[in-house]
């Protein structure tokens, strides 16, 4: 039996080879446009397969729908196989397999934007956030991360996430320039075993008034 990521490599394959195989045939039957010269381009090709229809879009200007499609996911919390199983009976969805290498590839992008840190709490963190506090630079923090252990602790770094989020703020005309930004901190804890706990941090931008009590607008 062949597991779903076996299958979707398989369909990522033969997508590439269709599109790769049909290109040069346009140019050979002479399927280019008189005035631009461009050939003919391949959009969709729809398969069946043991009674399952399957859509290859070749359209590169799907990229945005693409990814509009990855972020609804993430915001109503649908889970690959909720996605897989829709994507059975609705063949005109983008295949499951292209909306996780949109994620992966989102998600490599925000981990160079926005990178996130290991730092180890020991007995010393005390005095060096307290140090933190007074010089109000990241120099302590930064001697705090250790880049070869899992340590036991993680952070972001809040100046990454404004150079971020202020140009998008600007463009939405929530911030003008010059504007004072506010911002608000918070936090949330839960036990994990008997004896550990998660403490989440987050960061909201008061600037946007009411949006700030939607969940996507709290950045841990």
């Amino acid at each position: 039996m062949v597991s779903n990521s076996q299958q979707n490599r398989r369909l990522s394959i033969l997508g590439k080879d269709m599109d790769s195989t049909i290109t040069p045939l346009f140019h050979e039957h002479n399927f280019v446009s008189s005035e631009t010269k461009i050939p003919a381009k391949l959009l969709e090709v729809k398969i069946e397969i043991n009674g399952q229809i399957i859509l290859f879009i070749f359209d590169d200007d799907k990229s945005s729908k693409l990814e509009i499609t990855v972020r609804m996911c993430d915001e109503i919390l649908l889970s690959r196989d909720g996605y897989r199983k829709m994507a059975k009976i609705y063949p005109e969805l983008i295949r499951n397999y292209k909306i996780e290498e949109c994620g992966l590839k989102i998600s490599k992008e925000m981990e160079e934007l926005v990178p996130i840190n290991i730092f180890n709490i020991d007995s010393d963190c005390n005095t060096n956030v307290e140090n933190e506090r007074e010089s109000n630079s990241t120099d302590n923090l930064d001697d705090l991360i250790i880049n070869q252990e899992i340590g036991n602790g993680v952070y972001r770094s809040i100046t990454s996430l404004l150079h971020l989020l202020i140009p998008i703020l600007n463009e939405k005309f929530i911030l003008k320039e010059n504007d004072t930004i506010y911002l608000k901190l918070g936090a949330d804890g839960r036990n994990v075993g008997r004896y550990h706990n998660h403490v989440i941090y987050t960061v909201c931008i008061l600037n946007q008034k009411e949006d700030v009590l939607f969940p996507e607008n709290q950045y841990r």
